[in-house]
């Protein structure tokens, strides 16, 4: 998430991680004494585009002088991100405030289930006997829109 963008490939999009990018973290010090003027500046900073093929596609912004204090701002391109990993990455932020808080280095692991792996794992996995046999059960029953739950 942090350092993948986007490239079309033949047509089609490819997801490929950048070793060279630099965590995009900015530190606002101008004072935001007005809420309304906050609101207005956070609302500027999560309308700045991305570029799916230079990046980076997730962004940090820390607002050290707010009304309400300390203001931290996470801009993500949903491309990058869904509900599990924007978890597993509020889960370690919060683990490793804790710890910057008792005054201990926050011990930041590598998720064992890199995505990108589980995705190279499951283009393996279709091309298998198996996989067509549960992407064509899949694609029979998905054919024909369910009718409508009338509520």
């Amino acid at each position: 998430m942090l350092r993948a963008v986007i490239h079309d490939v033949e047509g089609v999009p490819r997801q490929t991680l950048r070793s060279d990018m630099p965590l995009p973290f900015h530190h606002h010090e101008a004072a935001f004494n007005d809420e309304m003027a906050l609101q207005s500046y956070l609302e500027q900073l999560t309308r700045s585009p991305f570029s799916l093929q230079d990046g980076p596609l997730f962004r940090v912004h820390y607002l050290s002088n707010t009304v309400h204090g300390p203001v931290l701002l996470l801009v993500i391109h949903h491309i990058v991100s869904d509900a599990i990993s924007v978890r597993i990455l509020l889960a370690t932020m919060l683990d490793a405030c804790q710890a910057l808080e008792v005054g201990n280095v926050p011990l930041l692991e590598s998720d064992a289930s890199d995505y990108s792996r589980f995705v190279e794992w499951e283009r393996q996995w279709l091309k298998s006997e198996e996989g067509a046999a549960d992407l064509a059960y899949w694609r029979r029953h998905l054919a024909q829109p369910p009718e409508p739950i009338q509520l």
